[in-house]
């Protein structure tokens, strides 16, 4: 159908880990996408559609012209270290992509919270906790077959709050699951990317953006919270690596708010030139810089089914 009626509208691709799912010990199941399948994505799209960064994206927005037919964009949110994997294709097939990081987690400085939720829930035998937020206990019980909804629960939960909140939560889920007996379990791998790597995938022509310093809710961090985390944010990646970084992705999609007007306020005023969101859609050369839409992925036909 695209190739007898082309699209003039951009579908930029949400993507997030690359791993094989029997190897994953850091993330959902819901975000993991297999090596071979990402590959099988990178193959066809090269092939039939236009790969494009997002510096184009941004160039036709700002100058009112139609995107090249049937173009798409690679991103990915958090940083990972399998997003490591997913350049070495990218550059196989002579394609670019737009890799967002948590900055404060990269080189596992600190860790990300969302991947010590996923292993604290998938690999305690505790059969049942509560956290405390705001007076209010939330009780959790575990069986082998809720393990994901409750992720999914707690981080939704932690992601409604602000980060004082979130680091009690944490705190108290690492003291009543037994984080030490947990981390035993893990392999002796990252779990993030390190700066090596990062600058490796710019000097081989990857883009790179922000996510935030540790992954935060901007819309219900404290102001000057939510400033810092995008600032600092831009400020490390750009003395880091040595190049300007000009486009962010808001972090925290699935929850009721994650990006406000405030909150692209304080990406314009940093100096990032674009924002996407986890907003489901294509985007058109009249949308707006900060809160351009993107396309989740999963099986092949299933993301061609979303851009048709």
């Amino acid at each position: 159908m695209r190739r007898l009626r082309p699209s003039d509208k951009v579908a930029i691709l949400r993507y997030h880990s690359i791993q094989d799912p029997g190897r994953n010990f850091y993330a959902v199941p819901s975000i993991v996408i297999s090596p071979k399948e990402f590959e099988r994505h990178v193959r066809y799209f090269t092939k039939r559609y236009n790969v494009i960064s997002m510096d184009e994206v941004v160039d036709c927005i700002r100058e009112g012209r139609q995107f090249p037919e049937n173009a798409i964009v690679f991103t990915f949110d958090d940083g990972y270290a399998d997003n490591y994997i997913a350049y070495k294709i990218l550059k196989k097939y002579g394609a670019t992509g737009t890799f967002y990081l948590v900055v404060g987690c990269i080189g596992d400085e600190q860790p990300l919270w969302l991947a010590e939720v996923y292993q604290l829930i998938k690999f305690t035998t505790k059969g049942e906790f509560e956290v405390e937020v705001d007076g209010e206990n939330h009780r959790f019980r575990l069986t082998d077959s809720n393990r994901y909804k409750v992720m999914r629960d707690l981080m939704w939960l932690i992601k409604s709050n602000d980060l004082e909140t979130r680091a009690r939560v944490m705190d108290q889920l690492r003291s009543q699951l037994k984080w030490d007996e947990v981390r035993s379990k893990l392999p002796d791998l990252p779990v993030m990317l390190s700066w090596d790597q990062v600058r490796e995938m710019v000097q081989n022509g990857m883009t790179i953006g922000g996510h935030t310093m540790s992954h935060a809710n901007l819309p219900n961090a404290k102001p000057e919270e939510a400033y810092r985390e995008v600032q600092l944010c831009k400020q490390t990646l750009e003395r880091k690596l040595g190049i300007e970084v000009k486009h962010f992705s808001y972090p925290n999609g699935g929850c009721d708010i994650y990006f406000s007007e405030k909150t692209e306020g304080y990406i314009k005023e940093i100096g990032f030139l674009s924002a996407v969101t986890s907003e489901e859609g294509l985007v058109a050369f009249s949308d707006h810089y900060f809160s351009l839409r993107r396309v989740r992925v999963g099986k092949l036909n299933d993301v061609l089914y979303r851009i048709a």
